[in-house]
């Protein structure tokens, strides 16, 4: 493996407006809008080979709309404007422009030789709830993991940690139902959209917490495979712990050409 020098610089640009009336005094507005921009430099130095320089301007704009206390709509849209010698990597520009979710909300917009121009929606979801139970659809983020880099609980939203560059982290489209059970308890299912039942996931989550640590177990099938899975949350010695376990057995023989193999 070659080494490498990696150098980044990061600017950050914050805006949130928000119409709402002063608090206490009258309403909130049920409308926010907000978002950001920020600048990244990377440079690469390899031992061998050319040195690489790669220019990013990101830019993202956030929306929530609560026309009732119970219900919310969300959407998120993501801009991003690379220029740089990755650009001329193998199937980059496919790579920025592929949407692997049901819906296809990812577009390359303008694509010219030495400039790359992508927006997506990587939110778009209605959320209701009434009392104690919720239900979302729509593309949103699942997250299931409660370690802080090893997460084979989250089965909906499996990120690269490499990819400092995005906070928000990718969403899901699928539908979500849950029940609040009490201090630290709920009951979460979901159910994500794909062409197949093969390729879908459906799985379910009890969340519950004793001696201080918050416990979860979840089960379903994901994908080709039939999942069981455990996690943990809570400290020993006044020093944090955190642990997960998943199982996948698959119930399909092959999927998408690809033989499939039991892993935990």
């Amino acid at each position: 493996m070659k080494k490498r020098l990696s150098l980044t610089l990061a600017c950050t640009l914050l805006a949130t407006v928000a119409w709402a009336e002063v608090p206490g005094v009258a309403p909130e507005s049920p409308v926010t809008f907000g978002g950001y921009v920020k600048y990244l430099a990377t440079v690469k130095i390899p031992d061998s080979g050319s040195d690489t320089l790669d220019q990013l301007i990101h830019q993202r704009f956030n929306f929530e709309y609560h026309p009732t206390d119970e219900v919310s709509f969300v959407a998120g849209l993501r801009n991003r404007f690379f220029y740089g010698d990755s650009l001329d990597t193998f199937s980059f520009r496919e790579r920025v422009g592929d949407d692997p979710g049901y819906w296809d909300l990812s577009k390359n917009w303008l694509d010219e030789e030495d400039l790359l121009a992508n927006s997506t929606l990587d939110r778009l979801y209605v959320d209701w709830r009434p009392g104690a139970y919720q239900a979302r659809v729509g593309r949103h983020r699942i997250n299931w993991g409660m370690s802080t880099l090893w997460n084979p609980n989250d089965l909906f939203n499996v990120y690269s940690i490499f990819d400092f560059d995005y906070v928000e982290r990718p969403g899901t489209d699928a539908l979500l139902l849950a029940r609040d059970l009490g201090f630290a308890s709920r009951a979460e299912l979901v159910w994500t959209f794909e062409d197949d039942w093969d390729h879908s996931s459906l799985a379910w989550r009890y969340q519950f917490n004793t001696l201080g640590y918050d416990i979860q177990l979840l089960a379903g099938k994901n994908g080709g495979d039939t999942v069981l899975g455990a996690g943990f949350s809570g400290s020993l010695f006044e020093a944090g712990v955190r642990g997960e376990v998943s199982h996948f057995d698959p119930h399909l023989d092959v999927l998408d050409g690809e033989k499939l193999k039991r892993v935990t």
